[in-house]
């Protein structure tokens, strides 16, 4: 799999999906930091890359439907709890 990993992500993931075999880049290596998600998703686009995020609107099936936008994993951040801390 070929993925782009979004600034919103800690950059330890992009070496851990690599890790796992796997074609990563992260968005702040390419120039993209701060780019809106139309941008961004046009460029995850054209290089056939599937994209993982925590952008709650690159999430959004009715913005962006799965028909006509790449593949986007959208992490929901759980809050601590006294039993993970």
């Amino acid at each position: 799999m070929i993925i782009k990993i979004d600034e919103n992500l800690p950059i330890d993931i992009v070496q851990a999906v690599r890790s796992a075999g796997h074609d990563a880049d992260a968005v702040g290596d390419q120039g993209l930091a701060g780019a809106d998600a139309a941008t961004l998703l046009a460029k995850v686009q054209s290089e056939a890359r599937a994209i993982f995020t925590l952008d709650k609107g690159i999430g959004d099936i009715r913005k962006y439907p799965p028909a006509s936008s790449p593949a986007s994993w959208y992490f929901v951040p759980v809050p601590p709890t006294q039993a993970t801390l």
